[in-house]
C-alpha cells in the first residue's frame, strides 16, 4: 500500500533525490518529525536538525524502480534479486566511515531496493508463503531506511562533537544517541513499519513475523538498558517493564511464531546475569516464581525445561566461578588452573562467524598491551561445520597469527569430554567472558566491538 501520510505539520517540505535516477521524487513533509516539537539537548549542546527526505514505499515512479525489480515476474525472482542486493550491501558496508553520511546513504540505497522489491512481491504474491516473504522484505527495507536516518543523525553528531569511528564502536557512547533520537523523533520509515505490522495483524496470519517483532522489541529494550544512560530509579523502572513485557510475551506468544518462551526468558536472565550477582539472584527468583505459578500459562514440561536452563545461565553469569577443560588445538590437555591469578578473556567463537572475526583486531591490541601485565586470552572454537574442523581452525589461527591459547571443542568431544558450549548453554557466538584473578566472571558480555572490553581492561590494568 503506497505511503502518502503527512508527517510533520508546519515543517518545511523538501524534495528527495533518488538513488535510482537523476530525477526528484515524491514530496513528503519531513523524513522525521519532532516528538512534542522539541529539539534535542546533549549535555551543553542543543541540536536542531533540518529535515531531509528519503524514499518511502510507493513513492518511486515506474521509471525509477531498479531494473532487477522491473524485470522480475515472480516472487522467487525478486527474492533472488534481494539476495544479490544483500551480498552487495555487506560487501560495501565493511568498512565504512560512520562519521560521514556514507553509512546513511548506503542504508538508504539498499533500504529503497528492499522496499521496492517487497511492494512488488505483495502485488504478485500467489499464496501466504509468498506474502510472508514480501512482508519480510518490506519490513527489512523500512528498518534500513529508519537506520539510515539514525546514521545521518550520528554523522551530524560526529561533526558537532568530534566523534571518531572508534567512538562509534563504543556502544556506551552510541546507545545514548539512540535514546535521544527515539525520545525526540519518529522517522517516516518507523511509521511505515507500524502500518505494515498493523496490516499483518489484521490478516490473523504470519505468526512468525509477529513473534519476531516482539522479540526485536524486547532485545532493543535490553540493549538500551545495558548501554544507555539511566539513573538508578529509571533503570529499575525500565527493567521492571522489560520483565513484565517478557512475561506477557510468554503468555501471548503466537502459535508457530518460531520464538520459544525459553529464549524470551533467557534474554531477561542473561541481561541480569551481566549486571550483578544480586540482580541475577533476584531475577532468577522472580522468573522461577512466575514459571511455578498459575500466572504462567506454559505446560509443565516446558516450564521445567526453562528452569533447567536457568541453572546453566547462572554458571556463566557475573560472580560465578568459571571452570574450563578440553583439548588445545595441538591435542594437549588444557590446564585452566594454571591461569589462576591472571585476568582471562574467554571467547567462544567459530571461524565462520563474521562478528567473531570483527573482535580479533581489538583482542590483538588488548593482548599486546596487557599480556605482560597479566592478561591471558582463551579462544574456544565451537560449532565448526567443516568436514575437517580441526584443520580449519588451525589454518585460521596461523593466518590471523593468534598468539593466545586455542581450545578445540571438536578435539574435546573426540577425547570423551562434554562440550563446554553445551554445559554453559552458550547462546551464540561470539560469547566473551572476562574472568578475574579469583576465577570468577567479571563480565559476561565483554565484547570489544561494544566498548565493554576496553573499559574493563582499563579499570583492571590502567591506561
Amino acid at each position: 500500500m503506497p505511503f502518502r501520510k503527512k508527517l510533520a505539520a508546519g515543517l518545511k517540505k523538501f524534495q528527495y533525490h533518488s538513488f535510482f535516477s537523476s530525477k526528484n521524487c515524491y514530496n513528503l513533509d519531513s523524513h522525521y518529525s519532532y516528538k512534542k516539537g522539541k529539539g534535542i539537548k546533549m549535555g551543553k549542546i542543543s541540536i536542531t536538525f533540518v529535515a531531509v527526505l528519503f524514499f518511502v514505499a510507493g513513492s518511486l515512479s515506474a521509471a525509477d524502480i531498479p531494473p532487477q525489480i522491473q524485470s522480475a515476474n515472480t516472487v522467487a525472482e525478486l527474492k533472488k534479486a534481494v539476495g544479490k542486493s544483500e551480498k552487495d550491501f555487506f560487501a560495501t558496508a565493511t568498512p565504512i566511515d560512520q562519521t560521514s553520511e556514507n553509512a546513511a546513504a548506503l542504508l538508504e540505497k539498499f533500504g529503497n531496493f528492499n522496499v521496492a522489491a517487497g511492494e512488488k512481491m505483495l502485488q504478485i504474491a500467489k499464496n501466504d508463503e509468498e506474502k510472508q516473504t514480501a512482508y519480510q522484505t518490506l519490513l527489512e527495507g523500512c528498518r534500513r531506511l529508519d537506520d539510515s536516518e539514525k546514521a545521518r543523525f550520528f554523522a551530524k553528531r560526529a561533526k558537532e562533537t568530534g566523534m571518531t569511528n572508534e567512538d562509534f564502536d563504543d556502544l556506551y557512547k552510541v546507545a545514548p544517541l539512540y535514546q535521544q533520537f527515539e525520545q525526540q523523533f519518529e522517522t517516516a520509515a518507523s511509521r511505515r513499519l507500524k502500518e505494515i505490522y498493523a496490516e499483518i495483524e489484521k490478516t490473523g496470519k504470519f505468526p512468525k513475523l509477529i513473534g519476531q517483532k516482539k522479540m526485536r522489541e524486547l532485545d532493543w529494550q535490553r540493549f538500551l538498558l545495558r548501554f544507555g544512560h539511566f539513573s538508578e530509579e529509571q533503570f529499575t523502572q525500565q527493567f521492571t517493564q522489560l520483565k513484565k513485557d517478557a512475561k506477557n510475551f510468554v503468555n501471548n506468544n503466537p502459535k508457530d511464531s518460531g520464538i520459544s518462551a525459553e529464549s524470551i526468558l533467557e534474554l531477561v536472565l542473561d541481561f541480569a546475569g551481566n549486571k550483578s550477582e544480586q540482580l541475577i539472584t533476584n531475577t532468577k527468583e522472580e522468573l522461577t516464581n512466575f514459571l511455578n505459578s498459575d500466572e504462567c500459562l506454559l505446560p509443565q514440561n516446558e516450564k521445567q525445561t526453562i528452569l533447567d536452563r536457568f541453572d546453566a545461565i547462572l554458571r556463566r553469569s557475573v560472580g560465578a566461578e568459571l571452570k574450563l577443560y578440553g583439548k588445545t588445538i595441538d591435542g594437549k590437555d588444557f590446564d585452566w588452573d594454571s591461569l589462576r591469578g591472571k585476568i582471562v578473556l574467554v571467547k567462544f567463537t567459530s571461524t565462520w562467524c563474521g562478528p567473531c572475526q570483527r573482535e580479533v583486531p581489538g583482542m590483538l591490541k588488548a593482548y599486546e598491551k596487557y599480556h605482560d601485565k597479566g592478561l591471558e586470552i582463551v579462544s574456544v572454537y565451537v560449532w565448526q561445520r567443516e568436514d575437517d574442523p580441526v584443520k580449519t581452525v588451525t589454518d585460521f589461527v596461523k593466518k590471523e597469527k593468534l598468539p593466545w591459547i586455542i581450545v578445540s571443542e571438536t578435539l574435546t568431544e573426540k577425547a570423551g569430554g562434554k562440550p563446554q558450549s553445551q554445559f554453559y548453554k552458550i547462546p551464540g557466538v561470539p560469547t566473551m567472558l572476562l574472568v578475574g584473578k579469583d576465577g570468577k566472571i567479571i563480565d559476561s558480555a565483554a565484547r570489544g566491538s561494544g566498548g565493554t572490553l576496553q573499559k574493563r581492561l582499563i579499570l583492571l590494568f590502567g591506561q
